[in-house]
């Protein structure tokens, strides 16, 4: 049963009911079960972007800052980092949806 005011997401293989219109890593950081995927090793700091500590894999592009992406029903992330990817995140996958 779908509650008003919220849409589901998978995180990490969990499906998860969170509040529409919320960021990706604000919604995350409500359950404690993903917390640690999240804070470790990339932790959000700044909330708006420039840090890119919350970056993860949302719908299939890597890299993505979840705390400018706004959830939607449906949608898949991955906050896992991989170790062989570089310490500081490619650009090359930003898209225009990260200044939505």
């Amino acid at each position: 049963m779908t509650q008003p005011g919220t849409c589901e997401i998978q995180v990490n293989g969990l499906r998860l009911r969170v509040a529409v219109g919320s960021s990706v890593a604000a919604a995350l950081l409500n359950y404690p079960q993903v917390q640690d995927s999240i804070l470790s090793p990339s932790t959000p700091v700044c909330g708006m972007g420039t840090c890119w500590g919350c970056r993860a894999t949302i719908d299939g592009i890597a890299d993505r800052r979840s705390c400018l992406v706004s959830v939607r029903d449906g949608m898949k992330v991955a906050t896992e980092a991989l170790e062989e990817e570089a310490e500081e995140p490619s650009r090359r996958h930003q898209t225009s949806e990260d200044w939505r």
